[in-house]
Parts: C-alpha cells; sequence; structure tokens
C-alpha cells in the first residue's frame, strides 16, 4: 500500500483527509448519503403514504424519486469521468488509468441507460417484438435478457464498492496509514469520500438478510441502486476534483 503517510485533518467529526489535494467537500459526501436514507426509512416508521408512494413507488407504477434519482445521480457520474481522463496525463501509469476512469464512466452510462430503459421511461415507446422476446420484464434493457449482463457486473460493482469503498478506507484509517500520490492506487482505489454510501448500501443488503419483510416494504433493491449509483459518483467526482490539485 506505499509508505505511511500522515492524513491531514478537517472540521467533519476527526474524520482524516488521505493527501493534500483537496477531497470533495463533506457536505456532498457526508451528509448527504445518510440525509436520503433516513427520509425513506423516516416515511416508513410515521406512515407517511403520500411520500412513501413518490419515493418508493416501483417501475410497473411510473417510477419514483429513488428511481429517478439514480439515473439523475450518474449524470455527473459520467461528466465527472469524462473530464477526468485528459488530466490524469503524466500521472504515474497514466494509460491505465485514463482506460480504468473511462471505463466507469461508460459503466455509468450503461447503469443510467439500463434503469431507464434507455429512454423508454421517458418517450414511452412500445418493446420492439425481437426484444420482447429475449427480454423477461417487456422492456428495452439487457439487463433482463441474462444473468451475464445484470448479476456479473452488479457483482463486480458491489465488491468494489464493498472492499475498495467501504473496508479499505476504515482500515486506512485505522492504521493510520494514506495513499501515496505518486502511486497508481491513489487513484484507482476510492477515497473516504464513498465511505456513508458505502455504508448506507451494506446496512441495506443486511436488511434484506436479517428483516427481508420490512426490505421488501422500503423497496430495498432500489435503495440499493441509488447508494452504487452514489458512490461512483463520489468516486469519480473524488477523482475529478483530485485532478485539480497541485501534483506531487
Amino acid at each position: 500500500m506505499g509508505p505511511r503517510i500522515p492524513l491531514a485533518r478537517f472540521g467533519a467529526g476527526g474524520l482524516g483527509m488521505e493527501s493534500v489535494r483537496k477531497d470533495l467537500p463533506p457536505l456532498v459526501w457526508l451528509w448527504f448519503p445518510p440525509l436520503a436514507a433516513a427520509t425513506v426509512l423516516a416515511a416508513d416508521y410515521f406512515e407517511w403514504p403520500a411520500i412513501c408512494e413518490v419515493v418508493l413507488r416501483r417501475d410497473r407504477e411510473g417510477g419514483g424519486v429513488l428511481e429517478w434519482g439514480t439515473v439523475l445521480i450518474l449524470v455527473p457520474a459520467m461528466a465527472a469521468g469524462a473530464a477526468s481522463v485528459p488530466r490524469l496525463r503524466g500521472m504515474a501509469r497514466a494509460r491505465l488509468l485514463r482506460v480504468w476512469v473511462a471505463l466507469w464512466a461508460l459503466a455509468c452510462l450503461y447503469f443510467a441507460g439500463e434503469e431507464m430503459s434507455w429512454g423508454q421511461w421517458l418517450f414511452g415507446w412500445e418493446t420492439p417484438e425481437v426484444v420482447r422476446r429475449f427480454n423477461d420484464q417487456g422492456e428495452t434493457n439487457l439487463h433482463n435478457v441474462s444473468n451475464f449482463l445484470d448479476q456479473v457486473p452488479r457483482a463486480f460493482v458491489e465488491l468494489f464498492l464493498f472492499v475498495g469503498g467501504l473496508l479499505l478506507p476504515l482500515w486506512r484509517k485505522i492504521s493510520g496509514r494514506g495513499l501515496d500520490e505518486r502511486g497508481i492506487w491513489y487513484w484507482i482505489l476510492p477515497t473516504h469520500v464513498g465511505t456513508v454510501a458505502a455504508a448506507v448500501w451494506t446496512a441495506a443488503q443486511l436488511a434484506d438478510w436479517i428483516e427481508p419483510e420490512m426490505a421488501c416494504r422500503l423497496n430495498d433493491s432500489e435503495v440499493r441502486e441509488f447508494y452504487i449509483a452514489a458512490f461512483l459518483t463520489l468516486y469519480l467526482g473524488s477523482i475529478w476534483h483530485r485532478t485539480r490539485g497541485p501534483r506531487p
């Protein structure tokens, strides 16, 4: 992981930054993810039917805030990824890094496109018959065609989120180790800014295993997808933000 690097401090509950480069501000990554989750939990706990209907509505009922939010929150992720690629020139293993970031930006495009059935939500076209034969939900998308196009990409992203976005930042925080800005892992591994979104995703996953009835009521699959999108946006946004800083 590189040499031990002192972690600079800032006023967000004693959490440490991982480098001299400025990362995303706490207002973006520390407060927004739990606030969104608290709104969903409060709507269910206090039985606010109007809010539950608007926030948790499922695909077949027109899509709710979570589903549209998942699509919208991926837009800055794609923009940040695209803007970061040319800025990574001159970094360690620059060509590999640029391909890595570009692939994540394309992954966000695929995620958003699949989530909204590539515009079918917006324009309401009928699913072509040739697509309907292979799509088990009769939508214009690929992830309902086969598990390989759904479960495999999802599993990779979720593993990256849990290990790279939650476990490793916590380990670096506890051990006092930072990421060496001169190395490739500084750009590949997520920084601390994704930990809260990753933690909320983990809590939603645990709720699905422990309390499946409550998880189903909260439309936990959409909650998890929203926080995957939030994590990816914070990850690519962090790379973009740090490329603006002075080079070591």
